[in-house]
This record gives C-alpha cells, sequence and structure tokens, in this order.
C-alpha cells in the first residue's frame, strides 16, 4: 500500500503529459479510456486504483508513454483471475486479477466482471 501510494504522484505527473487524441489528457481521461477498453476486449471493469496502481508499474516516471491504453489494457486482460479472493470474502469481493509487472512486481487489480 506504502508504495502505492508513493507511486501515485509519479503516475499522475507521468498521466498528465500523455497525450491522446491530439490533446493532452488528464489522468481520469486515461484511467476512463483504459476502463473502457478493458470493459470492451475482456468484459471487466477494474477499479481506478488498481488501474493507476498497474500505470505506475508499466510507465515509470519519464518514461514515454506512446500506447499507454493498449498497453495497460492488455496488461490486466491477460492477468490470471484469483478465484481465493471470492471464496475468502464472498460474491462481494468482485474479481481480482493479479498484473506481473517486468520488474516481478504483482499488481493486484480489483473489478467486476461486465
Amino acid at each position: 500500500m506504502r508504495k502505492l501510494m508513493l507511486s501515485l504522484p509519479l503516475t499522475l505527473m507521468l498521466a498528465s503529459c500523455t497525450t491522446m487524441g491530439g490533446g493532452t489528457a488528464s489522468t481520469d481521461q486515461i484511467i476512463g479510456a483504459i476502463q473502457q477498453f478493458t470493459r470492451q476486449a475482456c468484459g471487466f471493469l477494474p477499479a481506478a486504483q488498481g488501474v493507476a496502481a498497474v500505470i505506475a508499474a508499466l510507465y515509470p516516471a519519464g518514461a514515454p508513454a506512446f500506447g499507454i491504453v493498449d498497453a495497460v489494457g492488455n496488461a490486466i486482460c491477460q492477468a490470471p483471475v484469483v478465484a481465493a479472493a471470492k471464496r475468502r470474502y464472498g460474491a462481494a469481493a468482485g474479481v481480482v486479477r493479479v498484473v506481473v509487472a517486468p520488474n516481478g512486481q504483482r499488481i493486484v487489480v480489483r473489478g467486476a466482471q461486465q
């Protein structure tokens, strides 16, 4: 959790420099675009916090963010679904996917199957 809190400001800086459709996109716009991508691609709507954590892991500060929506969306869609959370917390737990970053960091992305 502490790593997530430390990486969020970096994510916000990175996302604010990203361009989509010819203009500068806000962090909320990028996260919304990724959520829309995953909803259409694999029927999964990830929580914004999980999307922000994956962005921070895949795109460190200063890295070019070209293709961020496709890259992050595909990473989330290809991540395995963890069934243990549903057994432990019941149906209210929703769907949990675990994205593994190139450095080996595991990012838990909670959301709902659409």
